[in-house]
This record gives structure tokens, C-alpha cells and sequence, in this order.
């Protein structure tokens, strides 16, 4: 015969577990947390918090919440409904929050590479006239003067006026 437990003070002694008809055994009563989230500490809190925002495994966290009565009492399914509402909001918010940031890291990286992520068309192709025009250098003249007089003016000149 099983007995309905309600409180933590009356979670003592061994229970009978029927395994079949004619088969059962004595199993210790145990008042304990989830097997792998609770409440119960700072650290404990902040993980199942950063597990929720990524949605693994939120819905048991949420099923666990909806079903606390009260500190020390028996959980009962569906006990407080407005406890899935935090979950609920709270994986709203914290995906925004967690996609805000996400885009700003990658919108900051292409603009520390090249800085050309917020700029219109008109302005990139400014910027890449101004590159173009920072790589032109002038030619070099030749070390030596040629002897076949390509560079004398003066012949030039000479020659242009035969009239």
C-alpha cells in the first residue's frame, strides 16, 4: 500500500515496490532534486539559465517548474502554470539578446578587417578609386641617357622647325 507524501518530514524509512504480482522489495525514500538541474545554488542556477537560452532541454526545466507546489512540499503536476511563462519570456528575450550579439561580433570583425561592412556602394567605390589612385606611381626614368636621342629636346626642336 502505497502512502501519499505531501512533505519533506514525512519522506522517511522504505517504501514497497511491486515489481510484479508476486515479486516486490524495500527501497529507501528519497527527497531529492531533479538528476540534473536545480535551483538550489548561484552556480547551479547560472548553468540551467545558459542551458535554457541555447534550448537544450528547456522543456524539462519548464515541465519541473510548472509542477513546484511549494519549499519542502510533493511536486503536482500543472501546480503553477505561470511559472512556464518565465521560461517562455525569458528564452524570447535572451535569444534576442544572444542574436543581437552574435551580429554585432561578426558585423565588428568584417569591419576590423576591412571596414567596408557599413558603407554604401558610393562610398566603396570612393574607397577603392583612393586605394588605386595611392598605388599609381610614376614611372622611373632609365639610369643612363640612351645615345639613340630619344630624349634630346633640342633635336626635337631642331627638327620640328624647318621652315
Amino acid at each position: 500500500m502505497q502512502v501519499l507524501l505531501l512533505l519533506q518530514a514525512q519522506c522517511v524509512g522504505e517504501y514497497l515496490v511491486a515489481v510484479t504480482d508476486d515479486w516486490s522489495y524495500l527501497a529507501p525514500r528519497v527527497w531529492a532534486n531533479p538528476s540534473v538541474w536545480s535551483f538550489d545554488s548561484f552556480r547551479s542556477a547560472l548553468l540551467i539559465l545558459f542551458e535554457i537560452v541555447s534550448l537544450e532541454g528547456w522543456i524539462d526545466v519548464l515541465e519541473s517548474a510548472m509542477n513546484i507546489v511549494g519549499p519542502d512540499m510533493q511536486p503536482e503536476d500543472n501546480a503553477s502554470q505561470f511559472s512556464g511563462l518565465f521560461f517562455v519570456l525569458y528564452n524570447l528575450v535572451g535569444a534576442t539578446l544572444i542574436l543581437t550579439v552574435f551580429v554585432a561580433v561578426i558585423i565588428a570583425s568584417f569591419t576590423r578587417r576591412s571596414g567596408n561592412s557599413l558603407l554604401t556602394t558610393a562610398q566603396r567605390q570612393w574607397q577603392d578609386l583612393r586605394r588605386y589612385l595611392a598605388r599609381q606611381e610614376p614611372q622611373k626614368r632609365p639610369r643612363r641617357r640612351p645615345d639613340n636621342g630619344a630624349f634630346d629636346l633640342s633635336r626635337l626642336h631642331s627638327s620640328s622647325c624647318t621652315c
